[in-house]
């Protein structure tokens, strides 16, 4: 596993020409249990990072369409 995080890793299937490895590791989780019921949340982020050089293409993304992403919490009283 220590191997993922350093120069060695090797994430071809990834990324075909190599150079990329884990730069760090974050779990959250959040369970809550009451008299209405339980509600438990869990999320894990794995952020990589170029290990030697700079990409060499240049990716553009064009956003040319409105939209709108909510996430709503509910109280119940």
């Amino acid at each position: 596993m220590q191997q993922a995080f350093g120069g060695g890793a090797d994430f071809s299937g990834i990324k075909c020409s190599g150079g990329i490895c884990i730069n760090d590791v974050i779990h959250k989780t959040y369970l809550k249990i009451d008299e209405y019921g339980s509600e438990a949340v869990a999320i894990t982020v794995v952020d990589m990072k170029f290990t030697s050089v700079k990409p060499t293409v240049t990716v553009i993304m064009d956003v040319n369409r409105p939209f709108i992403f909510l996430l709503i919490k509910i109280w119940i009283n």
